[in-house]
């Protein structure tokens, strides 16, 4: 009965995803010339919380950052792209996996940072 509700729920939903690409400029860096790990966390979120707006169709504010990683160094001048997507929903709280990759010139997507955000809403 309960994934029958949940299923039905998220027909209804415009999409549970969201997605951005940015470019790494300088203010982005420290004096390594590496992405500040705040200001990455800090788009992964309004990635996340996009995300979970477009899920909920409401309000949702973020209640917890869990298993947070750091894979690879993200350099001034990266593109990255940040990609999240509900993967788990209750009845105030939904989870949100957020994954952010770097695209080198050859294309290839790295994977460089990973977490899960769980949002609340009303």
């Amino acid at each position: 009965m309960i994934d029958k509700d949940i299923k039905s729920t998220r027909q209804k939903r415009k999409s549970s995803e969201a997605r951005s690409s940015l470019m790494v400029f300088p203010n982005d860096t420290n004096d390594f010339g590496t992405m500040y790990g705040g200001r990455l966390i800090e788009l992964m979120d309004m990635v996340g919380g996009i995300c979970a707006r477009r899920y909920t169709g409401t309000k949702a504010v973020t209640a917890s950052i869990e298993d947070m990683q750091f894979y690879k160094p993200i350099n001034k001048g990266d593109i990255i792209e940040i990609t999240s997507h509900v993967i788990w929903t209750g009845t105030k709280s939904l989870i949100v996996k957020t994954k952010v990759t770097k695209e080198e010139y050859t294309e290839e997507k790295i994977v460089c940072s990973r977490a899960y955000f769980c949002f609340m809403y009303n």
